[in-house]
């Protein structure tokens, strides 16, 4: 009795649980990152390149249906100047700064194979105790290594990882559902530097959809 009467409570805590989770709505508002750049060569012109495509700040305006859009505020004439994700398309829109030209990709499918994945310990970022997330992987093409640790808070701006279960590139699906959340700090490892992204400032707020449509006038080349 005692047994079956402790499978009933964790059955229902964990109905309870994903009911509240479907209820919940994702959030929405701006998240501004400062970003910094650690190159792993002694090639100056290479390292000022990369150093250049990111810059030091990042603002992420994320939609409540799971659209978002990053703008780089502070990139070089050669750096990003927009990334937006559609997630009714699943389609990924990026621009770069000296190119007149969108490039368009798909997000459902990852060119990385996996590599390992594991827990890491907790980080305390933006005055919160956040839990660590390491997941890497390979381009079979290029052999190419990518690392991707995540840190990120429990219990605070909740995302919907609904909105990515088809968004595979960058392991990205299985990124949202492991964290449910913004990540606060973000770091991506190559071989020949590291870019760490961490939170500044969260903003929870309505955010004006046009921001999410890609800008007219300008060419959009699809990539396959």
């Amino acid at each position: 009795m005692k047994t079956k009467l402790i499978a009933f409570i964790l059955i229902s805590t964990l109905i309870s649980s994903c009911a509240d989770n479907k209820n919940k709505e994702s959030f929405e508002g701006i998240i501004t990152y400062k970003i910094s750049f650690f190159p792993k060569t002694n090639n100056a012109e290479y390292n000022d390149y990369q150093k250049q495509k990111n810059g030091s700040k990042l603002k992420t305006y994320i939609s409540k249906d799971g659209s978002f859009k990053k703008e780089y505020l502070s990139s070089g004439e050669k750096g990003f100047d927009f990334v937006i994700y559609n997630s009714i398309k699943n389609k990924i829109f990026a621009k770069w700064r000296n190119i007149d030209t969108t490039y368009a990709s798909s997000c459902s499918v990852n060119n990385l194979s996996l590599e390992e994945e594991k827990d890491l310990p907790i980080e305390k970022i933006y005055g919160q105790e956040c839990e660590g997330y390491f997941i890497s992987g390979t381009d079979p093409k290029t052999g190419q290594k990518i690392i991707l640790k995540y840190f990120y808070p429990e219990n605070k701006e909740y995302l919907n990882p609904i909105f990515y279960k088809n968004f595979k590139d960058g392991f990205y699906d299985k990124v949202t559902e492991k964290m449910k959340s913004p990540f606060y700090k973000m770091s991506v490892e190559m071989e020949n530097y590291t870019v760490i992204f961490e939170v500044e400032k969260i903003e929870k707020t309505t955010v004006n959809p046009k921001l999410f449509e890609v800008p007219s006038g300008i060419p959009i080349n699809e990539i396959k």
